[in-house]
């Protein structure tokens, strides 16, 4: 919001106005694009890392590409006083194949299995149109995609009562039974790689915002993907963002961060996530080679990024 530097959502149409799937710099076939302006974060670099950082751990967040925007409104030849500086072309969280892939819902889908999937629900800051949904247990999810209006109410039902019996099960005495406990309703690891890729970048939006699940139609419930990623790696004021050592989590009340106190719970979840990060640190997120990406996107950004701040000082 408020930012001079504007944001764009784009969709590629055909010639009756409707969504066309075309290849933009190579990306996957699609519809659904976005131009995100990266006002407020200096080194432009905080959504491309993470989003990189999760596909690298083989769970799909939007591909990124920088590029030089100019916008021409009218029919006049493009030139200099067009340039609206450096802007991250990037993909739209969806419904896809090569977006999150996960079974098409329709309205004929009333029962199991096809009213089980898919599924993507976030719990962010709200939208004057957004449709939510309220789990037992206070948490207020907003429905993505398929949106609530496009959704009948068995379908908003059947999600509701999903997550209520995850909750159930989570909260219930034999929460850590590895066949009936929470692992029957989540994809465990998702929700594992999804809670490093916060801490590790101390994303102050994580966890309380900004924060997607999905859910297949013969799948359990995962984490992400991954988004909005501007109010990380120092860049707050607030939530002890700007400090690079400490556990942004402790800072939150449960209502901000649903579920993972309780997981943590299980020695079991507790070990597996260790496991994960020492296996990570040995090498997709080795220092050297988180450091090497920032500095090949640096050098890749060096005269772009001077133009873009003489565009927007």
């Amino acid at each position: 919001g408020g930012f001079a530097k504007k944001q764009y959502h784009l969709e590629t149409q055909d010639e009756q106005g409707g969504g066309k799937d075309v290849s933009i710099l190579g990306f996957a076939p699609e519809s659904a694009w976005v131009l995100q302006g990266m006002y407020s974060v200096k080194s432009l670099l905080r959504n491309v890392l993470p989003y990189g950082w999760s596909n690298d751990l083989g769970r799909w967040a939007a591909h990124t590409r920088f590029i030089e925007l100019f916008l021409n409104a009218d029919d006049s030849d493009v030139t200099l006083s067009d340039y609206v500086g450096v802007y991250v072309f990037m993909e739209k969280i969806k419904v896809g194949p090569n977006r999150v892939d996960i079974a098409a819902l329709g309205p004929s889908d009333r029962t199991e299995p096809g009213i089980a999937g898919g599924y993507i629900f976030a719990k962010d800051k709200l939208d004057t149109d957004d449709q939510t949904f309220s789990t037992g247990r206070g948490l207020t999810l907003i429905f993505k995609d398929p949106k609530g209006p496009e959704l009948t109410q068995a379908q908003k039902d059947w999600i509701r009562n999903y997550l209520n019996a995850f909750e159930a099960a989570l909260y219930g005495t034999s929460f850590a039974d590895p066949v009936n406990g929470y692992a029957k309703f989540i994809d465990v690891g998702s929700f594992i790689d999804n809670h490093i890729i916060v801490e590790l970048s101390k994303n102050i939006d994580g966890f309380r915002l900004s924060t997607y699940y999905h859910k297949d139609r013969h799948g359990k419930l995962v984490m992400g993907p991954v988004w909005d990623y501007d109010l990380s790696l120092g860049n707050a004021n607030y939530n002890d963002g700007w400090n690079a050592t400490g556990w942004y989590n402790r800072l939150l009340g449960d209502g901000d961060y649903p579920y993972w106190r309780r997981l943590f719970e299980d020695p079991v979840f507790k070990l597996r996530y260790a496991d994960r990060w020492f296996g990570l640190r040995r090498n997709l997120f080795t220092t050297n080679r988180l450091l090497g990406i920032v500095e090949d996107y640096a050098t890749l950004l060096d005269e772009p990024a001077a133009r873009n701040y003489v565009r927007w000082p």
